[in-house]
Formats: structure tokens, C-alpha cells, sequence
């Protein structure tokens, strides 16, 4: 069995199908009874309900029917629900077949969304199978939890440009960004999950200050070259670039995973940056020449 479809379909209603199908060969079921669990954290003091919405499972033999509800065990909220008494009985295939799709609600709005959904197998409320004889046939493995932000409907307006969106949702398929847009162009450029690993832009920074050091060695070199005579360069002056871009990057506090809004943008900044280095160096070196055309040192 599997949850799936979760929705917050209102601030203070959730809803979320199960399905069944086998694994291998077909088997007959019997009955069920299911409890599951889920992140309490979004209850926000509110008394909860908790029930099957008619006409929406496929086990029309043995649709749920019975423990619709909310218990409360030790202090913590489980979904309850079972089929119909015996002595019905369904072919499960390996073609999935809803069990029924459900409601959650509450007389206050959730916190957040429903993040995730547990199957119990302990206790006094726990999920079990029977098959041929009332035999029980669970396997805890063959049990898919839902993990994820539940997804909700949602209108969004795309403007022409680049388009920071956040979406913190749980789509029922997955959460590619094709799957959410399908009819996007393919041709853009999307970051997944609007997130970018910095590696990139560390590479830009550290290559911008190892030109900058470059730069202003070079410059720095020329004005006392033309200032004072050809001399020996202080080392502490000329120290490698390499070095010192290390030591800045050491000193930065990027973290690798960062969601940077407008990162494309700052790379982009950094790159011209870099191109352009140089070319602020030579204006400097023509400006040193200029200002040496005026003033000539006098040396001893």
C-alpha cells in the first residue's frame, strides 16, 4: 500500500489517497485495517476530524467502512481506518487500485502543510492485511510512507525575465521542474529546486581576487619601477596571487548549498569583473606613465 496525492486543499483541510497492488503474483484480500501517523507539529491545538470521502476507492467489494477516525494515543493523533466485515473479498493485481482517497480537517487552520505520513505496525492501533483464511499477509516493506511538503493548487503569474519561485510544496509525481511545468520552454535555463551549489561562484571569486593581486602588483610594480628606478620588488608585495585568493576564500563564509537570489546575476557580475581586470590595470599603468611625463623624481 501507498499514500499519495496529499493536497491542502483549504487552510484547515488536507486530503490524500491510498492505493494497493502486488508486488508479484496476484493474492486475495480479505480485509484491512490501517492507522497512520503523521507530523504533529501542524495540528495548532485544534480539534481533528477525520474521515473517507464517498465513491472514491476501487475495492468496491471492500471499500472503508469502518474506524473512520481520529485516535488519540498517547498523546499522539493517528488516522484509523478499515474495510467493511467479511465475508467479501477483492483480487489485488499488479494494477494499482485505490483504496479511497481521505480528509483530514480541523476547526483551526494547519501549521503548514502535512510533511509526512506513516504507516503504524505497532500498538494497538496498527495496520494489517489478511488474506485467504484471515491470514495475515503484512509485510512492512511493501508499505510506502509519504516524505515531502504536501502540494496545494496554486495560480502563479510569469513574467518575462528571470523568475525567482519558491514553491514549498510536494508534488504527487515528483518534484522536477518539468513536472510542474510542463509547458515550459525547455530551452531556459532552471536551477532544481531553486537552489545552486555555490562551487561555481567560489570559482568566480576566487579567480576575480587572484586577478585583482595580480592587477595591483603589476601596477604597484610600475609605479616604483618609474617612480624610484628599477629596483628589487619587495616579496611581501609580490606575493602569489594564488596565495592570497586562498587566504580571502578561507575567510569567506559561503555555504555550499545556499539559495543566493539573483546568484545567476552575481556570477555574472564577477564574471565581467574578471574580463575587465585587466584592462583597469592598463588604464592605471597608461594614468602612472602620464602623471611620470610631470613629475621627475630626483634621485641620489
Amino acid at each position: 500500500m501507498r499514500i499519495a496525492n496529499c493536497i491542502k486543499v483549504r487552510t484547515n483541510t488536507i486530503e490524500f489517497d491510498v492505493y494497493i497492488k502486488s508486488t508479484g503474483p496476484d493474492f486475495i484480500l480479505t480485509s484491512y485495517q490501517c492507522a497512520l501517523s503523521f507530523n504533529q507539529s501542524i495540528i495548532n491545538n485544534g480539534n481533528l476530524g477525520f474521515s473517507y470521502i464517498p465513491g472514491t476507492s476501487q475495492l468496491f467489494k471492500l471499500p472503508p467502512a469502518n474506524g473512520i477516525g481520529v485516535l488519540i494515543h498517547n498523546n499522539i493523533h493517528i488516522l484509523t481506518f478499515s474495510s467493511i466485515c467479511p465475508p467479501y473479498q477483492e483480487i489485488i493485481s499488479l494494477s494499482e487500485k485505490r483504496v479511497g482517497r481521505f480528509r483530514l480537517y480541523s476547526n483551526t487552520p494547519f501549521w503548514g502543510n502535512i510533511t509526512n505520513i506513516i504507516w503504524n505496525f505497532e500498538g494497538n492501533a496498527n495496520t494489517i492485511l489478511t488474506g485467504s483464511g484471515f491470514s495475515d499477509i503484512t509485510n512492512k516493506l511493501n508499505h510506502s510512507h509519504l516524505s515531502g511538503s504536501a502540494a496545494f493548487p496554486f495560480s502563479l503569474l510569469v513574467e518575462d525575465g528571470w523568475n525567482l519561485v519558491s514553491i514549498p510544496g510536494y508534488h504527487p509525481v515528483d518534484q522536477n521542474v518539468d513536472t510542474w511545468w510542463e509547458n515550459r520552454d525547455k530551452s531556459v535555463n532552471v536551477y532544481n529546486n531553486n537552489t545552486q551549489s555555490v562551487t561555481n561562484l567560489q570559482q568566480e571569486y576566487t579567480e576575480a581576487f587572484k586577478r585583482i593581486t595580480e592587477a595591483n602588483i603589476s601596477v604597484q610594480k610600475e609605479f616604483a619601477n618609474t617612480t624610484w628606478g628599477p629596483g628589487k620588488f619587495p616579496a611581501a608585495m609580490a606575493r602569489n596571487a594564488g596565495e592570497l585568493a586562498e587566504a580571502f576564500l578561507k575567510a569567506a563564509v559561503i555555504n555550499n548549498k545556499a539559495v543566493i537570489a539573483g546568484i545567476d546575476a552575481a556570477r555574472q557580475n564577477i564574471k565581467t569583473f574578471n574580463d575587465n581586470v585587466e584592462t583597469f590595470a592598463k588604464i592605471n599603468l597608461n594614468l602612472i606613465k602620464t602623471w611620470q611625463s610631470f613629475v621627475v623624481p630626483i634621485r641620489q
